[in-house]
């Protein structure tokens, strides 16, 4: 059974749900330990030059999509590819992966704004499990 928030405390709990960015946050870790793995390399084959553009990107949609009902996926989305964009940099694949850090990051923020906006018009209400 499930209810409307009523204090600003469950209001904000319930806009800021974790759970929704498991699997972006996952891909995202996934697509950071491949670009860790050709850090250095002076050549990269065809799977790490698409590989990290396309995990990012792949992450990026996937924290968009969880976006639709939680503040949580875009934000960490945001914070962990800015922090891997040191790590990034150093890949074969870096203008690439830097472009599409640059992306997801205006797409991650353009879904911020869009589910303020959903939030502000109460076009999303959010709602948190009761205790039986």
């Amino acid at each position: 059974m499930t209810r409307t928030p009523v204090t600003p405390l469950e209001t904000l709990l319930a806009n800021c749900r974790p759970q929704p960015a498991i699997p972006a946050v996952l891909v995202l870790l996934l697509t950071l330990m491949l670009a860790m793995t050709s850090a250095g390399a002076a050549k990269a084959g065809l799977f790490v030059t698409w590989g990290i553009p396309v995990g990012i990107l792949a992450a990026c949609g996937l924290a968009v999509a969880s976006g639709f009902c939680s503040f949580f996926p875009p934000l960490i989305w945001i914070a962990l590819a800015w922090f891997g964009l040191g790590i990034i940099g150093r890949t074969p694949a870096a203008t690439a992966g830097s472009f599409a850090v640059y992306a997801g990051t205006f797409a991650a923020v353009a879904m911020l704004v869009l589910q303020a906006w959903r939030v502000r018009t109460g076009r999303f209400k959010p709602t948190i499990g009761a205790a039986s």
